[in-house]
């Protein structure tokens, strides 16, 4: 029996392509790419970044068929730099096991890499390699799919003379060269695996746009054949190439020869609007149309496994809100999913749960067992910077020194005045407890339960974010609009850290700490007792603006209106998470953290509420992630906000975002 068509699948397009690269694969949304790896260690590192292209919100790149010309030469210029970036993770030689002294230099390197993709550029050399790998492709591209097709026609020329057949010569030897490449690179190994992640990346793409959830189970389940795939473009331009050149012929053999090169970009611009419309269309022609570029994808496509589309899965995450697009064009898909997850999520926690008590046991007794050292304050700090640096972690000496300072209540000349000063049993005990926790990768400031900010000295735990030097950036831009008499609001205050720190070095000012958190408003409130400041603070509890609901009833506090507003909100991808240090991922608080799928949440939340509560002419100061100054001062435009700038920190990183209100 026939399905009606009101029963026929429903199939949504997406807006997200990507592409297979080494042990990973790249997705692009809009302007939004992401890079996911497969290290060798097993974990999944992600690079996530912004891509405008050529001629930024340039009219000309919205034209048909021109457009096709663009996006061809972005999606050249896209792939080798994620390319680049996946050769960056992705190491030839098998894993070894390094020594402590390999390890350390390994450290350096992935340091070196971190701070080199922080600053998003590359070196000029690296650019220059990337220009040339690029010009000898497209040259050996165009030598191998266009010249020598039109040369082993013009062999055949010689001995037929109906051009029209001639020219179905070229075609036919263009197609089967093509045809031909692609089943030879199929058989090599590493290729294998490529097309692999390519399977992948399909099956992603299909499982959201059929309206099933994001999992592993399901993108397995999907097909691994799409109809916007890069193969099927290729298909397309070869198959235009031979159209036009059938019907566009000249007797000059020259002339010939740049006809060929020079209509590259209008066979791009055709096959990219065919393809276009294939991607959007389910209409029997354009099914017909697709079926050869979906076909050929059998070779260009393997079926993944579970790792790959991990990879893929975390690549989506990173650029593109599956949830919310499934919400919208199929309603009730999401049905049992959350459940679901959370069940697995709380299966693994257990199992995690138990392996991580195992380890907290053996690294206590391996800080004990092992350290060697004469009984000296010295030898102890040179043991155990050892130890530290054996586990990974870069600031070793310094987390030795504070750690061993706390344990022996000593201070920085003790370790220069008296380096043979003996430690006694009692602060040794104490030490090896610090030292063991910190091998475990607790902060040492979660250790000790202070940390230093602003030359002040704040309380903190797990409760609460850990107050770090680059915030301080944000206090210090917001001092130069903050007088007396003013009015201050922090929002996310955590800590209390930004908003005491203001106070602190201002005369009459007041303020108010909002945070979602009882917990860390309770470690807010603290170090406004400690600071002797908490005559000039109050913190209330609750979800951002809503928090200041119950204030409203209050007729003494109705027209609340705020000076100066800073905020360090979340602002962290939620894909980007498991890749950040064990330090931050595994202690401090996910809620302060996790900025949602692109990691502008909050800072859309807090500019759409703000007017609200705000003074016209009012100082609005946020911290923001080091790539994302251009989104947040978007945002800030788009929301009616004036004198937007964007303030860098000592590293030449975007720190801050600054602009003001005006009524």
């Amino acid at each position: 029996m026939k399905k009606s068509k009101k029963n026929k699948a429903k199939q949504c397009y997406s807006n997200i392509g990507g592409q297979a690269v080494l042990e990973g694969i790249m997705m692009r949304n809009m302007e939004k790419y992401a890079v996911a790896v497969r290290k060798q260690n097993g974990e999944i590192a992600v690079e996530t970044g912004v891509y405008d292209g050529f001629l930024k919100n340039s009219p000309i790149k919205k034209l048909p068929f021109v457009r096709g010309v663009f996006g061809f030469a972005e999606s050249l210029n896209l792939g080798m730099k994620a390319l680049n970036i996946s050769s960056e993770y992705y190491v030839e030689e098998e894993p070894k096991e390094l020594s402590p002294k390999e390890k350390l230099k390994e450290k350096k390197r992935a340091e070196k890499r971190a701070q080199k993709q922080m600053h998003g550029s590359k070196s000029k050399g690296d650019e220059l390699i990337a220009a040339i790998t690029m010009i000898v492709s497209i040259a050996l591209a165009v030598g191998l799919f266009m010249i020598l097709p039109y040369l082993i026609s013009e062999y055949f020329g010689k001995y037929i003379r109906n051009a029209s057949l001639v020219a179905l010569i070229e075609g036919a030897v263009r197609i089967v060269i093509f045809i031909t490449y692609i089943a030879t690179i199929s058989l090599m190994k590493d290729i294998r695996r490529l097309y692999q992640y390519h399977g992948a990346e399909h099956k992603c793409i299909n499982c959201i746009e059929n309206g099933r959830p994001l999992t592993v189970d399901n993108v397995l389940a999907s097909s691994r054949q799409h109809k916007r795939c890069g193969t099927s473009f290729l298909l397309y331009v070869v198959a235009v190439s031979v159209v036009i050149f059938f019907f566009i012929r000249v007797d000059n053999l020259a002339l010939r020869l740049v006809l060929r090169i020079a209509l590259i970009p209008v066979i791009a611009g055709i096959s990219y609007e065919i393809i276009r419309l294939a991607g959007r269309s389910n209409f029997f022609l354009i099914q017909w149309l697709s079926a050869p570029g979906l076909l050929l994808q059998k070779l260009t496509t393997k079926e993944p496994d579970e790792d790959m589309v991990e990879v893929a899965i975390a690549s989506v995450e990173a650029v593109y809100d599956w949830k919310a697009f499934l919400n919208e064009n199929f309603p009730g898909s999401l049905e049992g999913y959350e459940e679901a997850v959370s069940d697995k999520a709380a299966s693994d926690r257990a199992v995690s749960d138990t392996k991580d008590m195992d380890s907290q046991n053996a690294e206590d007794e391996k800080a004990e067992d092992t350290l060697d050292f004469d009984g000296t304050y010295r030898s102890l700090f040179v043991a155990s910077c050892k130890k530290l640096r054996d586990v990974g972690i870069a600031e070793a000496e310094n987390d030795a020194r504070l750690l061993l300072e706390a344990a022996c209540q000593t201070d920085r000349n003790t370790l220069l005045a008296t380096p043979d000063r003996p430690v006694l049993n009692d602060e040794l005990e104490v030490f090896l407890g610090y030292l063991g926790e910190r091998m475990n990768r607790r902060p040492v400031q979660y250790i000790l339960g202070t940390a230093p900010f602003m030359g002040l000295e704040f309380s903190v735990d797990e409760r609460v974010l850990v107050p770090r030097f680059d915030t301080e950036v944000v206090v210090e831009e917001a001092m130069k609009h903050v007088h007396d008499g003013m009015l201050l609001l922090d929002m996310c205050t955590g800590s209390g850290c930004m908003l005491l720190s203001l106070l602190n070095f201002s005369n009459d000012t007041h303020g108010i700490g909002v945070d979602l958190s009882a917990d860390a408003l309770e470690v807010a409130q603290g170090n406004a007792n400690r600071l002797g400041l908490n005559e000039r603070s109050h913190f209330i509890q609750g979800d951002m603006w809503s928090a200041f609901d119950s204030l409203k009833e209050n007729d003494s506090v109705a027209d609340l209106k705020f000076d100066v507003f800073v905020s360090n909100p979340p602002y962290i991808a939620t894909s980007v998470i498991d890749t950040l240090a064990p330090e931050v991922k595994d202690y401090e608080p996910m809620m302060a953290l996790d900025g949602d799928q692109d990691g502008l949440k909050f800072y859309r939340l807090l500019l759409e509420g703000a007017p609200e509560y705000l003074k016209s002419g009012a100082s609005v100061i946020f911290e923001i992630g080091y790539d994302q100054g251009e989104a947040v001062a978007s945002l800030m435009e788009r929301y009616g906000y004036r004198e937007i700038r964007i303030v860098k920190d000592l590293a030449g990183l975007d720190r801050v975002a600054y602009c003001e209100y005006i009524a």
